[in-house]
This record gives structure tokens, sequence and C-alpha cells, in this order.
């Protein structure tokens, strides 16, 4: 971990698991938090109600998108969002509660998060995270070539923002249009 902070990436260990995700400025993250109950659930339908929104959301901007695994990508999942077969979107659940818990006062919660990558320099990335792998005595390797970031989908929309500018836009478009869509659902 300090190897890689002196070298400008710090390592974050996030105690819901999974491997790792680049992360800086150029990255936005959407997190749904869902109180736990007694109805029959799947962790399938809760990455659904994560990811068809962002899909939605990504088909106006013109991009096609789709959910699915992809070998060599950085934590790779089955509910990872693509568009033209490369990861723009990595996602992650963490159940808290069980079903003991149900029936308390306090049943727990169940966190649905997606990690979108607006403006990274994957190849910088890919790199920083095998050397971190390297390090760890972990084998697994990511490849650069599976994962893009939205700058490079529509550069235009992007044209003079910086990482963050560029992320903060996105933010701001999706609470927008994210509101938008729940308005019309409760008319």
């Amino acid at each position: 971990m300090n190897e890689m902070k002196q070298s400008g990436w710090d390592v974050v260990v996030r105690n819901t698991g999974g491997t790792a995700v680049p992360q800086g400025p150029g990255v936005v993250h959407l997190s749904y938090l869902f109180p736990r109950d007694a109805r029959k659930v799947t962790t399938d339908a809760y990455y659904r109600i994560l990811c068809q929104p962002l899909i939605a959301w990504l088909e106006t901007l013109g991009l096609q998108a789709v959910t699915g695994a992809l070998p060599g990508s950085y934590c790779d999942g089955t509910y990872n969002i693509l568009v033209d077969n490369k990861k723009l979107v990595g996602t992650a659940q963490a159940w808290r509660g069980g079903l003991a818990g149900v029936k308390s006062n306090r049943p727990g919660y169940i966190l649905a998060h997606a990690c979108m990558v607006v403006d990274v320099d994957m190849v910088a990335a890919a790199e920083r995270i095998n050397r971190f792998y390297a390090r760890a005595g972990n084998d697994y390797r990511v490849h650069p070539e599976t994962s893009t970031a939205l700058r490079d989908l529509v550069p235009d929309r992007f044209q003079g923002m910086t990482p963050f500018e560029a992320a903060t836009s996105v933010a701001n478009d999706w609470v927008t249009w994210y509101s938008a869509q729940v308005a019309d659902v409760r008319r």
C-alpha cells in the first residue's frame, strides 16, 4: 500500500469485498440503500434495480448498454454494465443483517452500489492495478482494452472539462434524469 501511495495511487480496502477498482476525481459513485424485510428477494433483483435505470440513462446519451461478465476487466462480475463490449460501470452489493434480523428492531439493509468511470486513463489504471496485484501475490491481471470511460464514448460532451468537472456533470445529469423518472412514476 505504501509503494502504491508513493506512486500517487492510494489503496483503500472496502469491507464489502471485491477486487481492485479504479478511483479518482473522474469516477461517479451511485449507491442505493434498501431496508431488509421479510420478502424473498435475490441479489439479482437488487442488481436489476441498480442497473436498469443506468442503462436507460446511458440510452439518452445514444449508448446501448447491457449487463454481463467480462473476463480480464477490473472487479469482474455478472452485472458489469458494458458498452461496445467494454466495461463502463462496476457494481457491488453488501447485505447486512440476516433473516433473524428481519424480525428485530434493526433488520439490516442492502447496499447496492455502482461505480461509473467517466474520465480515467484506463491504461494507467490497469497498469497500477496489475502492479498492486503483483506486489500482493495475486495472479489476476486486468487488461486495459476490456474497459472504457464515458469520455471515450461521448468525447464531445466533456470537451474542455477536467475529470472532476466531467464526473460532476454526469452526477448532476443523472440526478436530474432520475428525479424526473421517479416523478413520472409517482404521477
